[in-house]
């Protein structure tokens, strides 16, 4: 502003000077042009004065709905501020959700590593304790630790994908030698078909998906017969244990939803299938689950996609 005024006063006196107009009437036209720009200056100023303090408020504030961008910032820079404050925003309401999400899951998670505990400590207190017994609270305390870490690397996008082609037919195996005492405390029946496909995954991941099926079905299946086979690219689980209701089915995969069947007295995190979803999205291996009251329930696993979604 200082700059235009100064060009504009040496363009006067130019002009003045080349045309001889009288001195006193450049001085008055001088003096009349100070007298109106020293106010635009001092109105300028403190415009600039107040943005600045505002900006440094902005970065100083914790309470963002205190701010007040239409009284301060000029309209090229209200929008832009105004969108920041929706993001932030945004971040700390997403903040808000994933520490309730948390506190949620190891709410769970404390309450529910205490039963096998619990369940070990009168074994061990008994003079003759059964062997299959522990071991099978051995296999859901190892469960439990497992679903914690994969809990924590999927909040944390942890990539430990070790992506290989692997023979499903070994991954199943181990799977069900790691589930063998569950499947004689439950009178479980297995049907194993021949599995002929190799596939691309990482190994541990798959096995955690499977791990996690296998207990369901055992869990909802006691004196019933559970069915694995291939069927064209998908891996089947099958069961005919009490089924899922329609109600129910399409929220399985929902983070702490039991349904039904978790409120009849079975132990149920509402944990394991949100996990299994997230992991199978990342490897990308589909499941689809099909189920009928009564009648059982079928998981598929799609391994027709070869790429793995890191």
């Amino acid at each position: 502003m200082i700059g235009l005024i100064l060009l504009w006063l040496l363009t006067l006196f130019g002009i003045g000077y080349l045309y001889q107009v009288p001195l006193e009437f450049l001085v008055l036209m001088t003096l009349t042009l100070i007298t109106l720009g020293i106010p635009l200056i001092l109105f300028r100023y403190s415009s600039k004065y107040k943005i600045e303090k505002e900006r440094k408020r902005l970065l100083k504030s914790d309470h963002l709905e205190s701010i007040g961008f239409e009284t301060v910032l000029p309209k090229k820079e209200r929008e832009l501020y105004q969108r920041y404050q929706e993001l932030i925003q945004k971040v700390q309401s997403d903040n808000q959700k994933i520490q309730k999400e948390n506190q949620a899951f190891f709410t769970m998670w404390v309450h529910e590593i205490k039963l096998p505990l619990s369940t070990l400590q009168l074994a061990l207190e008994e003079e003759e304790s059964n062997k299959l017994v522990l071991q099978s609270q051995l296999i859901k305390m190892n469960q439990l630790v497992d679903m914690m870490l994969m809990y924590a690397k999927q909040k944390d996008n942890q990539q430990d994908l070790v992506i290989r082609e692997v023979k499903l037919d070994h991954i199943i195996r181990q799977s069900v030698q790691q589930l063998r005492p569950l499947f004689i405390l439950n009178h479980i029946s297995l049907e194993l078909s021949e599995i002929k496909q190799s596939v691309l995954t990482d190994n541990k991941w798959l096995t955690f998906i499977i791990n996690q099926i296998l207990s369901n079905a055992i869990k909802y299946s006691p004196h019933g017969k559970i069915h694995i086979y291939e069927q064209n690219q998908e891996l089947i689980i099958e069961d005919d244990g009490y089924g899922i209701s329609q109600e129910d089915l399409p929220r399985v995969f929902e983070a702490g939803y039991t349904g039904q069947n978790g409120h009849q007295g079975q132990y149920s995190s509402g944990y394991g299938l949100y996990l299994v979803s997230l992991i199978s999205h990342q490897l990308n291996h589909p499941i689809v689950i099909e189920s009928m009251v009564g009648k059982g329930t079928k998981v598929h696993i799609c391994f027709e996609n070869k790429k793995v979604l890191l």
